[in-house]
């Protein structure tokens, strides 16, 4: 395989790759909204109800359990609210439903949740991923609870919401860029091969070899990726 080859492998391996991360990631605005427990972003719709009836759990440093319902409040004890911090004799109130707002921070939605009497908070990064674990980070400063919900429901969907200004998304973009090279690049190519050079049949097609090699060639380039760089692949001084 030559060095363009190879070239040509990384970029289609990074573009896919690229694309993949974009999606749902780096989100510019969020719009609290509770009919959908989530929030209005411009690449689409945060929507938790599927949440309405549980609460997420996830245990603290010092013993203690933070519950969260995006949707609702609940009681534990004799406190009733959205976000609690629970120990085995006490809990307190970390957030109620109807204080919940929200924001962005490093392209992912937050949200922010106040105590009625006390001045406890919590904010609750909604990443979008798949593990679906929900879980304390830290308590900075004192009396504030950053806690983390890794799900897909954290995955805008339904494309950007009515009102959006910020467009496609990177990943988008980036899709369409790679299209638009590949077409002009096929089509270029054939006016040349049969306009200028009078070749027929699939030999038309500019590069053709390469094209007939790709799906060989990307499999190979993620193999050389994913274990080149192992330690058994140098030899021994």
């Amino acid at each position: 395989m030559t060095i363009t080859h190879w070239a040509l492998v990384t970029v289609v391996i990074f573009l896919f790759g690229r694309i993949e991360y974009s999606s749902g990631q780096n989100i510019q605005k969020c719009e609290y909204d509770s009919d959908s427990c989530g929030c209005k972003t411009d690449q689409g719709l945060i929507d938790l109800t599927k949440f309405k009836d549980d609460k997420f759990s996830a245990p603290g440093s010092m013993g203690e359990q933070y519950f969260w319902n995006p949707c609702r409040d609940f009681t534990i004890m004799d406190i009733t609210s959205a976000c609690m911090q629970s120990y085995p004799t006490s809990t307190y109130d970390c957030g109620t439903h109807k204080s919940t707002t929200s924001s962005v921070e490093d392209g992912t939605a937050v949200f922010h949740l106040k105590a009625d009497i006390e001045s406890r908070k919590s904010n609750i990064k909604c990443v979008c991923g798949t593990s679906g674990k929900f879980t304390f980070i830290t308590e900075s400063p004192t009396g504030t609870y950053n806690l983390e919900l890794n799900d897909k429901a954290c995955c805008p969907i339904g494309g950007s919401t009515a009102g959006s200004s910020h467009g496609l998304s990177g990943g988008s973009i980036l899709l369409i860029v790679a299209l638009v090279v590949v077409v002009v690049y096929l089509v270029g190519g054939v006016i040349i091969q049969v306009g200028v050079r009078k070749v027929e049949g699939k030999e038309r097609i500019p590069n053709v070899n390469f094209w007939t090699a790709l799906p060989g060639l990307i499999k190979d380039g993620f193999r050389f990726t994913f274990s080149g760089f192992r330690s058994g692949a140098y030899s021994q001084i």
